[in-house]
């Protein structure tokens, strides 16, 4: 089933708030970022886990891996929806491209972030 109604909130009929929305987006960048570790970059959801992954090599993928954390919290600060904190996107792209841990594309994702980064 793609919608399971018991792992999500239900629809309420709230007024549109920017102002609550933008500080739900900042706390979810923030608390990304306190997670993130330069070792293992950022935990995997227990739904993402298959039977026989090696847990102990961290998950550098676009799709739930580090590189699509690392271009969304970019992309929300370049669309000035979040703050990033002094851990910033350039040295968490500068960190993680070093390693060479990337999955073939990723790398393809870290360039443009780095081109775009240096853009603005």
């Amino acid at each position: 089933m793609l919608f399971d109604p018991t792992r999500h909130e239900a629809l309420q009929p709230l007024a549109w708030d920017e102002g609550a929305c933008r500080a739900a987006i900042q706390a979810i960048v923030d608390d990304t970022e306190r997670h993130f570790s330069p070792e293992r970059y950022w935990p995997p959801h227990p739904r993402d886990i298959e039977p026989g992954d090696d847990l102990s090599i961290p998950g550098t993928s676009l799709y739930y891996g580090a590189c699509g954390v690392i271009w969304a919290l970019q992309h929300l600060q370049s669309l000035g929806a979040a703050r990033l904190s002094g851990m910033g996107a350039p040295s968490l792209l500068f960190g993680v491209s070093v390693l060479g841990e990337l999955l073939l594309g990723a790398g393809v994702v870290i360039g443009l972030s780095h081109l775009r980064l240096s853009r603005s």
